[in-house]
This record gives C-alpha cells, sequence and structure tokens, in this order.
C-alpha cells in the first residue's frame, strides 16, 4: 500500500515535469510568414510566394495547414502537408483584381498549435471604391459645414488642476455643435510655456468611453485635443459611461441612418469640423501646423475631417473604419466591422 502511494506520488511529479517541459517547449517556438517581394506588393498576374519559418525548439515531422484567399473573406484554397524541414514556401497564386491576398499558416507539434498569416498587396494604389460618387456630395457638405460657422463656437474651458504639470494644463473644454442645443466635448492640453504651438486633434475610437486626454504627448511642446463625439461631458463618473454601455446608445452608429440628415454621424464631423475652428482660435497655437489623427471610428474621423477642412496639414490614420461598407457586394472585405 505505502509503495503504491509512493508510486503514485512519483507518477504524478514525473507528468508535473512532462507538463512544464511541454509549456517551456511551446514558448520557445514562433512562427514567421514573409511574402517573398520586400515591400509586400506585387502586379496582377505576378505569383504571391509566402516564405514560412518556424523558429525555437521543435520536433520534426510537422503538420502543416494553411489557407488563402482574399482579407477576411472564405478562402480559395486550403490543404495541409507534412515537412520535415523549420523552413518552406506555400504558393499563394495571384489576383486578377487590385486587393490583398492573405495566407495563413497553422503548424501542430504534439499537443501545441501555432497560427501566423501575412498579407500581400496587389496593385493597391489602384483599388477602386465601390460606390459612385454622390453629384451633390461637396454641395451638401459645404452648406453644412457654412451653417454651422454661422453659429458661434461658445468656447467653454474648466482647468483639471488634478491633471497639469509644470509643462502643460489640462482643462475640459466644450463647444456649440451644428444646432443650438447640440455641443461638443474634448479634453486639451496647452504648454505652460508662453509661445505659439503646433496642434494634434486626436479623434475618438468606436465606443462610449472617453479617453482621459493625449496625455502622452502633451509635454512634447504641442497643443492636443482628444475630442467625444457623443453629447456629454468627457469627465463624469465611470458609472455614466459603463451605463451608457449597457444601454440603446451602444447602437448609435444605426440611428437615423436612412437619411443623411438625420444620420448621428452628421453632428459627429460638424463637431469634428468646429474642433478645427478651436484651434485656430486659439491664441497659443501658430496657426499652421495641425494634424490629425485616430484609430478605427478615430481613423475614419481623421480622413474625413482632413478632407473637409485643408487646414490639417498632417493626417494619421489607423486600420480606419467606415471605409468601403459595400465592399462585401463585390467580393471584397469593407471597412467595418473588418
Amino acid at each position: 500500500m505505502k509503495s503504491s502511494r509512493v508510486f503514485n506520488i512519483v507518477g504524478f511529479i514525473f507528468c508535473l515535469i512532462i507538463i512544464n517541459s511541454t509549456l517551456c517547449f511551446s514558448e520557445n517556438i514562433s512562427l514567421k510568414v514573409v511574402p517573398n517581394h520586400d515591400n509586400w506588393v506585387y502586379n496582377l498576374g505576378e505569383k504571391a510566394i509566402f516564405n514560412v519559418s518556424i523558429l525555437g525548439d521543435v520536433a520534426l515531422p510537422l503538420i502543416v495547414s494553411y489557407e488563402i484567399g482574399p482579407e477576411k473573406m472564405l478562402p480559395i484554397k486550403v490543404d495541409s502537408f507534412n515537412i520535415d524541414s523549420k523552413e518552406f514556401v506555400i504558393d499563394g497564386g495571384t489576383m486578377g483584381i487590385p486587393g490583398f491576398l492573405r495566407c495563413t499558416v497553422t503548424i501542430y507539434s504534439g499537443e501545441s498549435v501555432f497560427k501566423e498569416f501575412a498579407t500581400a498587396a496587389f496593385q493597391p494604389d489602384n483599388i477602386a471604391p465601390t460606390i459612385e460618387y454622390p453629384d451633390d456630395f461637396l454641395k451638401f457638405w459645404n452648406e453644412i459645414v457654412s451653417k454651422s460657422r454661422d453659429i458661434p463656437l461658445d468656447t467653454q474651458m474648466r482647468l483639471i488642476k488634478e491633471k497639469c504639470t509644470d509643462r502643460y494644463n489640462v482643462y475640459e473644454v466644450n463647444y456649440q455643435n451644428y444646432e443650438y442645443s447640440n455641443r461638443s466635448y474634448g479634453i486639451i492640453t496647452i504648454p505652460v510655456k508662453e509661445g505659439q504651438y503646433p496642434a494634434i486633434i486626436r479623434f475618438p475610437g468606436a465606443g462610449v468611453h472617453p479617453s482621459g486626454g493625449n496625455i502622452a504627448i502633451a509635454d512634447r511642446d504641442v497643443i492636443t485635443l482628444d475630442l467625444y463625439i457623443h453629447p456629454f461631458p468627457m469627465v463624469w463618473d465611470r458609472k455614466f459611461y459603463d451605463e451608457l454601455q449597457n444601454s440603446s446608445y451602444i447602437k448609435y452608429m444605426f440611428w437615423g441612418l436612412s437619411s443623411r440628415n438625420s444620420y448621428y454621424y452628421k453632428r459627429v464631423i460638424t463637431g469634428c469640423i468646429k474642433a478645427v475652428d478651436l484651434i485656430f482660435e486659439l491664441a497659443s497655437f501658430d496657426g499652421e501646423n495641425l494634424a490629425a489623427w485616430g484609430s478605427s471610428q478615430g481613423g475614419a474621423l481623421s480622413i474625413i475631417t482632413s478632407s473637409l477642412d485643408t487646414r490639417i496639414k498632417m493626417l494619421v490614420a489607423l486600420c480606419p473604419a467606415m471605409c468601403d461598407y459595400t465592399g462585401y457586394m463585390y467580393g471584397r472585405a469593407g471597412g467595418w466591422p473588418h
């Protein structure tokens, strides 16, 4: 009985050692997938070859599976094979129309699974829109912008002392948007030292939770303005925004969608444009160097605002959403939710 118990304990410890070794073994493995063109760009009809390499201690042979197809769409080729090398290539084929071709590779080593992908671009500068440019597009927006500027900004700023430093002051700011009953909100930082400075407007990603301001950039002798696209102050208790998250407000992107005059983003976009007006009203702004910056929804708003207001001199749009919505109708990914 005693020897059996000892045997069980020893066996248990041995199993722990094996599991631990497997985990450590797995953590040392990485998978790389890289197109064979240095810039990852190809011409139509040209083959994209994906170079695959496995780094780390891995037992050979391996089982490899892969999928190839337009990004975010169903794959056009699925295959698998065994390999006894840590380096190999996959023929990704080509594309007949401008777009992006993705190769996703999965390797199986014992109980461990590793996945990685890379995406080759085929004449990306020739990707064409899937909708027609509305004849009255500029007329519509020029009228909206003109009418919104007929309404004074009525800028109000409140110092947030606990966020200020010896290099910059932080303010809660709000200003009049397109309609008289509708105000827009933001957090603005202004260098303490007298002078005139460049400015960055950061547009928010999707959702209802506000940011706390662009503190990471604030001490670089630059004015920063973080916007909030909803008609609420950004400094209320967290509970308020959590309740918004759990309310119908989280579906704001669909509100008024049947008409461009009632759509929610009409007030959002006018608020973004009037934020540019706000920057140009600041005595501490240098009057010239203004950048727009955002990710996802914010990336799209950066593009939109920069196209409607040419006073913006620099644009950074990270994975911009709200682009090419109808792409799915033409066999390619749209800008949202992907």
